[in-house]
């Protein structure tokens, strides 16, 4: 997610009954799929992860942290007008990257 959609999903909220919204990507990705695409964009290997290690030393830690959990935005869409710039970071990191050179 942008930060640029995420600021915009802030103030899209703050018009809204009280309540728990999830800001999310419309297609929320898996940390492999995240990885992959970042990569891609900035045209190198993708990175390896623990899973890829399988690394008996990471036990139930490992485990936890490499859970992919994605959530839905739908709650929010539905109850405003807010929508993200990008459906999934994988659309998104080519202006990403491409802002972030400029500035550099």
């Amino acid at each position: 997610m942008a930060h640029d959609d995420a600021a915009t999903a802030v103030v899209a909220a703050l018009g809204l009954p009280a309540g728990v919204y999830n800001v999310a990507d419309d297609e929320p990705l898996r940390r492999r799929e995240l990885f992959d695409s970042l990569a891609a964009t900035l045209g190198v290997a993708p990175p390896r992860t623990s899973a890829d290690l399988d690394d008996p030393l990471i036990g139930s830690l490992g485990e936890t942290l490499a859970r992919s959990e994605r959530i839905t935005n739908r709650k929010l869409r539905e109850a405003s007008s807010w929508w993200p710039r990008y459906p999934s970071a994988r659309e998104g990191w080519p202006d990403t990257v491409k802002a972030m050179r400029a500035s550099m």
